[in-house]
């Protein structure tokens, strides 16, 4: 069970706008991850591995590496 907590929180526009740039290109790189898994399973019957699936995103987002592999764990 998760439990939330909510905190406040201020900043400038700039910062609050590039919060939220951040959080789009997370959800599209997780949408992407979601998307090449079933393409990767209804073709092959498998499920593509973290180091696939690393090297089909690499360089498509301007996100760290590092980045990349958090997400792919936790996916």
């Amino acid at each position: 069970m998760f439990r939330t907590l909510k905190v406040g929180f201020k900043a400038n526009k700039q910062i609050i706008d590039r919060l939220f740039d951040i959080r789009r290109t997370c959800g599209q790189v997780w949408n992407d991850c979601v998307s090449l898994a079933r393409y990767y399973h209804r073709l092959s019957g498998k499920w593509i591995s973290k180091t696939q699936l690393q090297k089909e995103l690499k360089g498509l987002y301007p996100i760290h590496s590092k980045r990349y592999k958090q997400w792919l764990t936790s996916f």
